[in-house]
């Protein structure tokens, strides 16, 4: 749909995406058609085609909203936060995000190697979107320590993705702690790239 939508368009817009995010979070990509997304989100099929090509569009919309949406709740969060330990701070928000939305590791990360070829890319574009804004968000933290001659890219991306990683353990497979995440990524970073802390 080129032209622009009105806000009755938007909301139904939207409302098909958080329904496809629901419907391929809990039935995954292969499993989800377009008329249980239409169903749940009160809307006929062909409504869902008014404003989405295919289904293959509909999972991006779908896996680019819930991304974004991640990452702005996290870059908020270390936006607003004043005290001494960011990383606490950062370790944190992710941890609060992904309870309150446990169904997103469901949408991206067991969805994200399984999809059509055609869309790993695609994927893989919004997954970077994703790390670049944490990115930003973090260099600007990390400018308060003296750190060890590393790529800050990479070193701000593996942290994020360690961190990732560990809340899906803490909150999905409830095989760590919050605290054993918290304490293990601090010690890697505080005693590992970073040259003072205190």
């Amino acid at each position: 749909m080129n032209k622009e939508l009105t806000p009755l368009q938007e909301e139904r817009k939207k409302k098909i995406i958080l329904s496809s995010i629901k419907m391929f979070a809990s039935k995954g990509y292969h499993l989800c058609d377009i008329e249980s997304i239409a169903s749940d989100a009160g809307v006929g099929k062909g409504t869902v085609y008014r404003y989405f090509k295919d289904k293959e569009e509909l999972y991006l919309k779908a896996v680019s909203f819930q991304i974004h949406d991640a990452a702005n709740y996290i870059i908020k969060k270390l936006e607003d936060f004043k005290g001494k330990d960011f990383l606490e701070e950062f370790i944190k928000a992710h941890y609060d995000y992904f309870k309150k939305n446990d169904f997103t590791y469901s949408l991206i990360f067991r969805d994200g190697a399984s999809v059509p070829a055609k869309l790993i890319n695609a994927f893989y574009d919004v997954q970077k979107s994703y790390e670049d804004k944490i990115f930003k968000a973090l260099s600007e933290k990390f400018s308060k320590y003296s750190l060890r001659e590393i790529n800050l890219d990479i070193a701000a991306r593996a942290l994020s993705a360690t961190i990732n990683v560990l809340v899906y353990r803490v909150l999905v497979l409830k095989n760590l702690s919050f605290k054993e995440l918290s304490d293990t990524v601090k010690t890697i970073f505080y005693n590992g790239i970073c040259l003072n802390y205190n």
